[in-house]
């Protein structure tokens, strides 16, 4: 039954990139509520962080017109030229994209008006690296806009790991488990990190979504779940555990699939704003 803990993938190989398909995920799903509230003006200078391939960078640079501008910057050199090869093809003018670390931006101060990110800011290592270029780059009154999942993102899930790891007495991993899922962003922890970076936080917008299975297998064989969150859950447990941790989860996932007609996860996903003092 946990043929999936021995998925691996390789983000080296450049065939990935041409096969690599995000959006059927949770990339739309937050960049849909992104793209529902992030500003739309005229003679905008944009960035995106984390562009990847291009979503939503293509998407926000249609949507404003050629009067803007709109650069996305990510470190995947595969992607970059993915998202060159879209933006060509699709004949939108006022686009570019940038290989770099958000961390560390090629671009002069006080250089953009908007700094958009979608599912980005849960994803960083060094986060406070980032904000700090974020408010190098931002012109005075800039917004930046995140879209992001929250900390409460698929407690159906993680209360049957919780219980599991419960049921056969490991402590160590519960306490793991616990600190794991508190590392989330949540909308008073980004607010507090805008402030602290010279954001003045003036928005925040919540939608619930879900990610349905048809049961706890399904789920566990997805490719974002391979690809996303399993390697960390597995750092949680002994690897002469996991295959039971797993086990357990994947049957009482089943149970409660049958049970309710499908397996439902519940993803929250927030639109944050805040203007550059």
């Amino acid at each position: 039954m946990t043929d999936y803990l021995e998925h691996k993938f390789d983000w080296a190989n450049p065939e990935v990139n041409w096969i690599y398909n995000d959006l059927p995920q949770w990339s739309a799903m937050c960049g849909l509520v992104l793209l529902k509230h992030v500003p739309l003006h005229r003679n905008l200078r944009v960035l995106d962080l984390g562009c990847g391939d291009g979503f939503p960078t293509l998407e926000i640079a249609q949507r404003l017109g050629t009067s803007s501008r709109v650069i996305g910057i990510d470190p995947w050199s595969d992607a970059i030229r993915k998202a060159r090869r879209k933006a060509e093809v699709m004949s939108i003018p006022n686009v570019d994209f940038v290989e770099g670390d958000a961390a560390g931006m090629p671009f002069e101060d006080h250089s953009f008006d908007l700094i958009a990110s979608n599912l980005l800011v849960n994803n960083l290592a060094n986060r406070d690296a980032v904000l700090s270029e974020c408010r190098r780059v931002a012109k005075p009154d800039a917004i930046l806009s995140w879209g992001t999942n929250l900390r409460e993102h698929m407690p159906e899930f993680y209360s049957v790991f919780e219980m599991t790891l419960q049921q056969l007495g490991m402590k160590d991993a519960l306490a793991k488990l616990t600190e794991h899922v508190q590392k989330r962003v949540t909308i008073k922890g980004l607010n507090e990190k805008m402030v602290e970076f010279g954001f003045t936080p003036t928005r925040s917008e919540i939608e619930m979504t879900s990610f349905r299975f048809l049961d706890g297998s399904t789920m566990l064989r997805h490719f974002i779940i391979k690809e996303a969150f399993l390697d960390d859950w597995r750092r949680l447990l002994d690897p002469t555990a996991e295959k039971t941790v797993f086990r357990r989860m994947e049957q009482e996932l089943n149970q409660r699939a049958a049970k309710n007609g499908e397996l439902r996860l519940s993803v929250p996903m927030a639109y944050i704003e805040g203007r550059r003092i």
